[in-house]
């Protein structure tokens, strides 16, 4: 299982019922697909008027900075899920200590090239 203990899920969502899920002929895969379907539609409403925003204030590099982010963490996620080495807890530490500065250097960049063009159109 991807997940671990499949039953987990009853615990973290008291409203649903064992029980009446699998009188229903529901198996654990599918309960997991619904749910994560249903989580993954509400996730694309909360952050589609952020995405607009963010594009509308031009912040590209900001964009850029997030989606380097998720994709980093997704292929640690699938390193240490195909096991070719394991992420101890040491090792994320100096992973998201990597995604801090690489933030401080896109800040760093940004700020010097508004710097810079402000010193030449004056």
């Amino acid at each position: 299982m991807l997940f671990g203990n499949p039953f987990i899920l009853f615990s973290i969502f008291k409203w649903i019922d064992k029980n009446e899920v699998f009188e229903l002929e529901v198996n654990e895969q599918q309960l997991y697909f619904i749910i994560s379907l249903i989580a993954l539609i509400t996730l694309f409403f909360i952050f589609k008027p952020l995405m607009k925003l963010i594009i509308g204030l031009k912040w590209y590099h900001f964009l850029t900075y997030i989606v380097t982010i998720l994709a980093f963490v997704n292929i640690l996620w699938l390193i240490n899920q195909v096991k070719f080495f394991s992420v101890f807890e040491s090792h994320a530490v100096y992973a998201l200590l990597s995604i801090i500065v690489l933030g401080i250097i896109v800040v760093i960049t940004q700020f010097t090239k508004i710097i810079l063009s402000y010193w030449k159109n004056t």
